[in-house]
């Protein structure tokens, strides 16, 4: 199922889409890690790292969602809303850096 992006504004849109298939993506990868040791498959990687990569993706599309916002906000010049996101992403910044420090 894809987004109804009919009379959205183009950043809209474009968010609705990386949502859409972030959120497929993150999904797959997490499926195929958990079904890969059910059906017995045993070659190439471990199938555990797929699922990590699949929780960091959907951990991941809220930030890179704001990172679209900042560069179109930067783009059609609107300030404030720029700044804003500007700060939502120091903020997540500071968060990891003091969530990876308290280990």
């Amino acid at each position: 199922m894809r987004p109804n992006t009919d009379g959205m504004r183009p950043m809209e849109s474009q968010l609705a889409h990386l949502l859409d298939y972030g959120t497929w993506i993150g999904t797959l990868l997490i499926a195929v890690g958990l079904v890969w040791p059910a059906a017995g498959l045993n070659f190439g990687p471990r199938p555990m790292p797929l699922v990590t990569l699949g929780v960091i993706v959907l951990i991941a599309l809220p930030v890179i969602r704001v990172l679209v916002m900042l560069w179109n906000f930067v783009r059609t010049h609107e300030r404030r809303f720029a700044l804003l996101a500007l700060l939502v992403l120091v903020i997540v910044a500071i968060g990891l850096a003091i969530g990876i420090a308290e280990g």
